[in-house]
């Protein structure tokens, strides 16, 4: 009787093996033509593209965006970095998909930075609940007279 069972046992498990092999045979797809040619795989960015902007400067002064988070949930941070002359006071302002200007994202006195000796600046904050859709970043430089002011736009997106 012991060596019946283990007979049927191992019948059994041959059985399902045998099931398993068929069906993935059956369901592995047919062989391309070798004459078909494989089209190469498409390399997507590691990261996301520099932010397009708008400049405009007077003199010497100019003011460049050289990063900011290109897409922000609500309630996510969004982080804003330039460069422009040491010591111009560069002041920021956001405005929303509809055209309300922003006095949430970066108030007074955050929407004035003074660039470092590098010629740094940078904003942060936390975009509340506000409106999704493309927002507009407008940066104003001024230094000994002269003025440059950029431009460029970010995504808000659902949470």
């Amino acid at each position: 009787m012991f060596w019946s069972k283990k007979v049927v046992i191992m019948f059994a498990s041959l059985s399902l093996i045998l099931s398993i092999l068929l069906l993935a045979a059956c369901a592995a797809p047919a062989a391309a033509p070798a004459s078909a040619p494989t089209p190469a795989p498409k390399p997507t960015p590691a990261t996301a593209p520099a932010p397009t902007s708008t400049t405009a400067a007077t003199g010497e002064l100019k003011f460049e965006f050289v990063s900011v988070t290109p897409k922000v949930k609500k309630g996510g941070e969004i982080v804003v970095i330039g460069k422009t002359s040491p010591g111009a006071e560069c002041t920021i302002v956001m405005t929303f998909a509809n055209g309300q200007v922003s006095k949430l994202v970066f108030p007074e006195p955050m929407d004035k930075q003074v660039a470092d000796a590098d010629g740094k600046v940078e904003w942060r904050s936390v975009v509340p609940r506000v409106i999704i859709g493309t927002t507009k970043l407008d940066v104003t430089a001024v230094k000994d007279g002269k003025k440059a002011t950029a431009s460029t736009t970010y995504e808000i997106i659902e949470s």
